[in-house]
């Protein structure tokens, strides 16, 4: 008696939606940064549709980072390759409950690394855009900020 059914999938609360949302929209962040500096552009437009309409990126028009030193290259790709994976988890995490994933939202990418510099105290030109450095203390902030972030929000959520 008390097992599930094998096909019914476990019902969804609002929070847990709240919560793979916030991680969702980290992840079009993350991504359209990566893929912008190693490609010059950014998410294929299947992996930015869904619920709501696609916002656009604004990011300052390169090529892609002309990057001098191949090892904080090879890093950038790794995260690069690893993002779009988690992008796609959190897409067909939403559809194996039935659900529409959030399409991508409006993503600053031109204010809100410049902000950043600002708010650390980095009083010289920023652009991770154009220095390896740069992009390395970018990819330093997204990456810390998606793990402890959504853990607190987590913990915080399942408080409730």
């Amino acid at each position: 008696m008390g097992a599930s059914e094998p096909n019914q999938t476990p019902p969804v609360s609002a929070g847990d939606v709240a919560l793979a949302t916030i991680a969702t929209n980290q992840e079009y962040l993350q991504n359209e940064y990566y893929l912008r500096v190693l490609t010059g552009q950014g998410l294929a437009v299947e992996d930015t549709f869904g619920v709501g309409p696609s916002g656009p990126v604004l990011a300052p028009k390169v090529d892609r980072l002309k990057f001098r030193n191949p090892t904080i290259k090879a890093i950038a790709e790794q995260l690069a390759h690893d993002e779009l994976a988690h992008l796609h988890v959190l897409r067909s995490t939403f559809a194996s409950f039935g659900l529409t994933p959030p399409a991508r939202p409006t993503i600053d990418l031109k204010n809100t690394f410049l902000t950043l510099a600002e708010a650390a105290g980095i009083d010289r030109d920023f652009d991770p855009f154009e220095s390896d450095r740069d992009c390395l203390l970018v990819s330093f902030f997204l990456e810390q900020i998606d793990g402890p972030d959504l853990d607190r929000r987590y913990r915080r959520a399942g408080e409730r």
